[in-house]
């Protein structure tokens, strides 16, 4: 979202040459509605401009924060949502922006005080839904549901709010809640991709493996997404559909080859686990490597090489991705007690 910058250029300064510094129109366009290094010059200018409002200037900082975020450039994306906010104390949106920075570098404190500074100014059903997503990733999944619920209290409409009310619930194991609001979400917005994706993981989760499939169908149907597709074709193997023939078409389509393609390979018979597990790098890929893998072997009916790679899912995988319950889910039903840290 963009912050229109107020305070136009006086008149007095269009009729009289000013400061080199001084923003024209075009910083101002550039800033407002530009993108990337286009916009962060307009702004920086603005920013230099002391004739600028400093209602003006806050709003350039947030704009231009804005920029740094979308680059990957955390650091001063915060330092510029902080001079917004020196600039204008009630600058909510600032607030929310910079809460979301501190998430992303993994302060989730200072991610939490930012949400609830944004909220004690401008209680908005978004507000509390993004400190619910913080909530969440600091493992603290009741407090996540109490926001999600104020947001859901505050606007009845909120897709976004019920379908990550729906991913806590089923953090807590509580399947029919998820159920519940995943359905709601979809019933808001039928072209919901990851609601039907995870209202399709919760039945596999609960062992309702054709409700999943058909809701996996719709996912994939929606977005082509390579994890849409393993849980699609994992879905069907279990009420014994083969679904190669789908997988296949769907890898075709997929823009990249990058992981988890790997693991869509190992489901087209093009790969073997060893394979998988050599090509290994990043923590993610151990994680899900072990939770595919594993469901590959519960495909085959080999409980001992199932139970040691979902096992290891378990070990391995955080608490708050679906690989991790169902990886435990799944180790129950092949009558193992799981082990987690």
């Amino acid at each position: 979202m963009r912050w229109p910058i107020a305070g136009v250029i006086s008149l007095s300064l269009l009729l009289h040459a000013g400061p080199v510094w001084a923003a024209s129109r075009t910083d101002h366009d550039a800033c407002v509605n530009g993108s990337g290094d286009a916009a962060i010059a307009g702004c920086a200018v603005i920013i230099g401009d002391r004739n600028e409002s400093a209602r003006s200037r806050a709003a350039a900082h947030f704009n231009r924060g804005h920029e740094w975020r979308s680059k990957g450039d955390l650091d001063r994306a915060i330092a510029d949502f902080s001079e917004a906010i020196v600039l204008d104390p009630r600058y909510s949106s600032a607030y929310h922006r910079r809460a979301m920075a501190f998430r992303a570098k993994g302060d989730l404190d200072r991610a939490l005080a930012d949400h609830t500074t944004a909220i004690r100014i401008e209680p908005t059903p978004a507000a509390f839904t993004s400190r619910g997503d913080t909530w969440r990733e600091k493992g603290d999944i009741d407090r996540a549901i109490i926001d999600y619920s104020e947001a859901i209290r505050l606007d009845a409409t909120s897709v976004a709010a019920f379908h990550r009310r729906g991913l806590a619930w089923r953090e807590k194991d509580d399947l029919d809640r998820a159920l519940s609001d995943h359905t709601a979400a979809i019933r808001l917005d039928p072209k919901h991709a990851e609601a039907y994706k995870y209202r399709g993981v919760a039945n596999f989760q609960k062992g309702e493996f054709l409700n999943a499939a058909s809701d996996l169908l719709h996912a994939v149907e929606i977005a082509d997404d390579a994890y849409m597709m393993l849980w699609r074709y994992l879905a069907r193997g279990r009420i014994r559909q083969d679904g190669a023939t789908e997988l296949s078409v769907g890898a075709a389509r997929l823009a990249s080859k990058d992981w988890p393609f790997a693991l869509v390979e190992l489901y087209l018979g093009r790969r073997s686990p060893d394979q998988i597990r050599a090509a290994l790098v990043k923590p993610n890929e151990i994680c899900d490597a072990a939770f595919y893998v594993g469901q590959w072997y519960v495909l085959r009916a080999n409980k001992a090489e199932a139970t040691s790679a979902l096992q290891a899912a378990a070990e391995i995988c955080p608490k708050n991705l679906v690989e991790y319950d169902v990886a435990v889910a799944e180790l129950r039903r092949l009558g193992i007690v799981p082990s987690t840290r």
